[in-house]
């Protein structure tokens, strides 16, 4: 029987999949406050290239890591819509 549904993040189901997901977007919004509060304290105009460019990195090892692992490979549209939640919800709470 072919359930692809069933099987992700380790047979847990969707759910636990999406949470994960949640989470992970929740960390990227909390790194880039914090990449935001440092680019503002010191100033320098060239330093906010560099964080973006370091900040896109980890979110995107991040999340291959987290597809590898939740997802067996595949980057998974619902995943990716989770972290953009989740980010979104930390700056509307917490990132404020």
């Amino acid at each position: 029987m072919f359930t692809p549904f069933l099987h992700f993040h380790g047979g847990k189901g969707i759910a636990s999949g999406f949470g994960g997901a949640v989470v992970l977007g929740a960390a990227a919004g909390l790194l880039y406050d914090g990449m935001r509060v440092i680019r503002h304290r010191l100033g320098l105009r060239w330093l906010g290239h560099v964080l973006d460019a370091l900040f896109w990195l980890v979110v995107t090892v991040g999340l291959f890591a987290y597809a590898l692992a939740a997802g067996d490979g595949r980057v998974r549209i619902f995943s990716l819509a989770a972290a953009a939640l989740g980010c979104g919800v930390y700056f509307l709470t917490l990132g404020r």
